[in-house]
């Protein structure tokens, strides 16, 4: 069963993949206060969003930032992501989410599961490959430089809340088969059991 599921969400087509993870999160009641699934014209680095609180970005959140690739997340592409929530961060648009999660159901290259099995060295690397993949890549406007408050925050950050769930992975999390189950023919698993 569970390959099925898997192949189920490698089909998915992007707007599918964070229309499945709002769907998600919306089940998530006793974690998350209220969600968003950002529109694409401004999402600055969101996709789908769980707050733990109303006070929404102002207080703790959770971004969901879902990659729907023919190919596994490549470094360009993680060092880009990130970069666009310290941009919009320091901007003053909202607060540093206090965990990050890659949705990419084809998982990551190498070198991007290495840097997130060694949370302590994603800052750096993010740091000396700014001008690689944010100074061009945050804006179509304008060349977007690595500040020193840009710096300051991604040094402050704590990368041990980034994560990276591949497809297989994905439908294990709590309710996601149930949510699945909504879409296509699959069991959702055990019904949960009274306690005496």
């Amino acid at each position: 069963m569970p390959l099925n599921e898997d192949r189920y969400v490698l089909t998915l087509v992007a707007s599918e993949l964070e229309s499945l993870v709002k769907k998600w999160l919306a089940r998530l009641k006793a974690e998350y206060a209220d969600f968003e699934q950002a529109s694409r014209s401004a999402d600055m680095g969101r996709d789908a969003v769980g707050f733990l609180s109303n006070a929404r970005y102002d207080g703790e959140w959770h971004n969901y930032q879902c990659k729907q690739l023919s190919k596994p997340l490549g470094k360009d592409k993680f060092v880009l992501e990130l970069g666009k929530i310290f941009y919009h961060h320091c901007a003053g648009e909202f607060t540093m989410p206090t965990k990050y999660v890659f949705v990419a159901p084809n998982g990551g290259v190498g070198p991007v599961k290495k840097l997130i099995d060694r949370p302590s060295t994603i800052g750096p690397y993010l740091i000396a490959h700014w001008n690689d993949y944010c100074l061009k890549g945050i804006s179509d406007a304008a060349l977007t430089p690595l500040t020193d408050e840009i710096r300051q925050a991604i040094t402050n950050f704590d990368f041990t809340k980034v994560e990276l769930w591949k497809a297989s992975e994905l439908v294990e999390k709590p309710s996601m088969r149930a949510v699945m189950s909504e879409h296509i023919d699959i069991d959702p698993g055990e019904a949960p059991r009274l306690m005496p």
